[in-house]
């Protein structure tokens, strides 16, 4: 696989942005938090051709090797309330399936809230963390996302589960643009919420019973994905809405 062309990059997004391509990083989202952090502004797209520090959600680590993925983290300064950043999960999860929709013959689904699958293995995940002001105000909002494209020698806890994208003849460039660009437009919609429609069109749990992971973990039915990409169930002819970030599922 050709390594990532930084000026190709770019070149193929639609908005102007601060573009940067590294051979190894610990994680991009943590370097771009404390890029941020550290004082630095504007919109930045961050990539990376392995991590030795990947993460994903609830404190999980997020297999990054050289060679087969794609990971990259998207910096966003635009974004000043709270309860917009918290629907950035779900906005990047509908970019990317649509992305790949539109650029390969795969037709991935969503996990609620961030996981990418297609035929019961997982492609990928959205990891989305905050950056905040010493004053508390919200400066940034970083989306992390990973994505397996080419066959790899996953480690034995995830060799069950953890699948891959046949990208050819698809570059990493087109793709890593194609998701970026998505974002922006469902960011320009987000008041409207027009992404939601293709985030519920493309979810895996909705009419399926689900094991909800908390303690102690229950069954329930998945019903519906309100406006803040809440996850609501029924239980016990109960109904509550599990909102994103605080718990995970399982499909049963």
């Amino acid at each position: 696989m050709d390594k990532l062309n930084q000026t190709i990059l770019r070149s193929l997004l639609q908005r102007p942005l601060v573009v940067e391509v590294q051979d190894s990083i610990d994680s991009t989202n943590s370097e771009l938090k404390r890029r941020y952090g550290a004082g630095e502004t504007g919109d930045r797209l961050l990539v990376a051709e392995t991590q030795t520090g990947g993460r994903g959600r609830l404190g999980r680590s997020f297999y990054s090797p050289a060679g087969s993925g794609l990971y990259f983290s998207l910096g966003l300064t635009g974004i000043t309330d709270f309860a917009d950043a918290v629907l950035l999960t779900t906005v990047a999860s509908t970019a990317v399936v649509e992305a790949i929709e539109r650029l390969t013959p795969h037709r991935p689904a969503i996990k609620w809230v961030n996981d990418i699958l297609e035929n019961g293995r997982k492609l990928g995940g959205i990891l989305t963390e905050a950056v905040t002001a010493p004053d508390g105000t919200l400066s940034a909002v970083i989306i992390g996302i990973g994505l397996n494209v080419t066959p790899s020698a996953f480690p034995p806890e995830l060799a069950d589960i953890a699948g891959w994208l046949d990208l050819s003849p698809v570059t990493r460039e087109q793709l890593t643009a194609a998701i970026v660009d998505r974002i922006y437009g469902h960011i320009e919609t987000l008041p409207q919420r027009g992404y939601l429609p293709s985030y519920r069109a493309h979810s895996l749990a909705l009419g399926k019973t689900v094991r909800v992971l908390t303690d102690p973990p229950f069954t329930a039915t998945a019903v519906a994905i309100d406006d803040n990409g809440g996850l609501v169930i029924e239980h016990n002819a109960t109904r509550q809405t599990l909102s994103t970030g605080e718990i995970s599922i399982r499909i049963e």
